[in-house]
């Protein structure tokens, strides 16, 4: 997404606010909004590639759950990498 950058921290945050909200868990579980991916590894992969965002100079906002097969989703800001 490409947004303008005087509005690019007020509209994060607020991406951030309303992600956080968000319930992810058991996909057969009425009362979650987002399932799990589809193994450890992508959820890994997923890791790995925010991971190597941040190692070159983008910030990565919001947290990571801790559940096997499970990652909150997340935006990240200042990335050089298309």
């Amino acid at each position: 997404m490409l947004v303008q950058e005087s509005v690019a921290e007020s509209l994060v945050e607020l991406l951030v606010e309303k992600t956080i909200a968000v319930k992810f868990g058991d996909p057969f579980d009425p009362m979650m909004d987002m399932g799990t991916v589809i193994d450890e590894a992508s959820a890994r992969r997923f890791e790995t590639v925010v991971n190597e965002a941040v190692a070159g100079g983008a910030r990565s906002w919001s947290a990571t759950a801790a559940a096997a097969r499970c990652t909150r989703p997340r935006y990240s800001t200042g990335s050089r990498r298309a």
